[in-house]
């Protein structure tokens, strides 16, 4: 029973992934932060506007409709279920809310980023094992076998040193048939089916993504200006450390924890 209880906890999705993985989602958080409150046709018609890079005045009432339909039923309550926006259904209002990650400036380069395949990338990092996989693929930076691939997971997840290889084997399945093959799939990762051997592939919007993840935010320290020497240092190592380097902020979560 407790280890249906971890697996269910490894694979829940991070929300912040979740909401922006989607390059329309970013979009419209961008589109929400410059106007703080809006209608969801108004917002229907410069979202279309934006993606066609056109005036709002030349989009055709069907492609606004198009958009309110894609709105409504998914992008707008995926927003709202993860705590950036507040819709008054009955004003037609949407809103973002206080939510901290709004603020950083971290997360507005995120929304920003265009790298190719950065939806695919963000959709991969949503869940904890794939993170998990792709930093043990990165840190190794050669290609590695599934089996030893599975007992580093296994290490790291269960804090278990000498595994049994009932364990192993069985973890080594479970990767072949979802991490491994999904990541590779979007290009994340190399992965030969016949040796088993998975290899990182550098790929540009995952490390694009890294650097805006694990760039600091300093404002609050710069804003002692100079108080306690030494602080901004120790906040940038503290920053650097971290066993899942894909992993937003902690700050963005609070919501959720």
């Amino acid at each position: 029973m407790g280890n249906q209880t971890q697996t269910r906890e490894r694979e829940t999705a991070d929300p912040i992934f979740t909401a922006v993985r989607s390059d329309r989602r970013r979009l419209l958080l961008t589109l929400l932060d410059r106007t703080p409150e809006a209608s969801d046709r108004e917002l229907a018609r410069a979202l279309t506007a934006r993606e066609r890079g056109a005036s709002e005045e030349s989009i055709p009432t069907e492609a606004v409709e198009n958009t309110l339909i894609d709105l409504y039923h998914i992008q707008l309550p995926l927003l709202e279920d993860t705590d950036f926006i507040e819709w008054e259904r009955d004003r037609e209002s949407i809103t973002t809310t206080d939510h901290i990650a709004l603020e950083d400036p971290r997360f507005q380069r995120l929304l920003r980023i265009e790298a190719d395949g950065i939806d695919d990338v963000l959709a991969e990092l949503a869940g904890t094992r794939q993170r998990l996989v792709l930093t043990i693929l990165r840190d190794e930076n050669s290609p590695m076998s599934r089996t030893a691939l599975a007992r580093e997971v296994i290490r790291r997840e269960e804090d278990e040193t000498d595994p049994t290889q009932a364990a192993v084997d069985e973890t080594a399945i479970a990767l072949h048939h979802k991490q491994l093959s999904t990541l590779s799939d979007v290009a994340i990762i190399d992965y030969d089916v016949e040796t088993g051997q998975a290899t990182y592939t550098n790929h540009p919007a995952v490390e694009e993504l890294l650097t805006v993840l694990r760039k600091p935010d300093s404002r609050l320290v710069k804003r002692l200006n100079g108080f306690l020497q030494g602080l901004q240092t120790s906040y940038n190592q503290a920053t650097e450390s971290s066993s899942d380097p894909f992993s937003t902020p902690r700050s963005w979560r609070t919501p959720y924890e």
